[in-house]
């Protein structure tokens, strides 16, 4: 349907339907050698995705999530022209994936988010941080997840979070940092958890996104 076109003809005639063809210069005899057009591109993804970052970056997590499940529902149109697309339409998928799972965990957690965080929200600010983002979005991340593992008294946990936030932000002296340093020095001296979260950050998992609990 996004393929054709409207003719309009003389008036008071309806307007004559034309197929629009990728490969219309070819000439095919055969009608099932036609090749509709796309209307989606590789460029334009790519636009949606910088407005997507745009959103995620401002806060604006209900548009982002728009943005990022536009694109996943695009992509299947999408004709690419050689390997090197191919690739980087895998690549553009895998990004709208973690994000997608970030964007849905975030909003789980501000669900049951209190002033004195409880194990589950701790859990769900943990599993944020094992997305893959890009580094600045990844600051962000990072910073809610100590704060919130800081605040229900899991310093042990805080503390790795704040020693993941130093490392990517390493020569910055931006507030960021300064907090991330007070955080590790406060908790390196508790060295305890209240909670036992199911978070272990040295082990690779994926994520179960019906329940929201780690697969190992």
């Amino acid at each position: 349907s996004a393929a054709q076109c409207s003719i309009p003809g003389l008036p008071s005639t309806n307007g004559i339907s034309s197929e629009l063809l990728r490969n219309a210069k070819e000439k095919p005899v055969k009608s099932k050698d036609s090749l509709p057009v796309s209307p989606f591109t590789l460029t334009d993804m790519v636009k949606k995705l910088k407005s997507a970052y745009k959103n995620f970056q401002k806060g604006k997590f209900n548009d982002a999530l728009t943005n990022f499940r536009s694109i996943v529902c695009s992509i299947p149109f999408v004709v690419v022209l050689g390997k090197s697309e191919a690739r980087d339409i895998k690549e553009l998928l895998g990004i709208c994936r973690e994000y997608i799972t970030a964007i849905v965990l975030e909003t789980e957690r501000r669900k049951i988010k209190s002033k004195t965080p409880k194990k589950r929200e701790v859990e769900l600010s943990a599993y944020l941080t094992n997305c893959r983002l890009q580094p600045g979005h990844l600051c962000i991340v990072l910073d809610v997840a100590m704060v919130c593992a800081f605040k229900s008294k899991n310093y042990i946990t805080a503390a790795g979070f704040a020693y993941r936030l130093l490392e990517l932000k390493e020569g910055s002296q931006s507030s960021a940092t300064k907090k991330a340093n007070k955080v590790l020095t406060a908790s390196e001296k508790k060295g305890t958890n209240s909670y036992d979260i199911a978070f272990d950050e040295k082990t690779p998992f994926d994520l179960a996104c019906d329940t929201f609990a780690p697969i190992y």
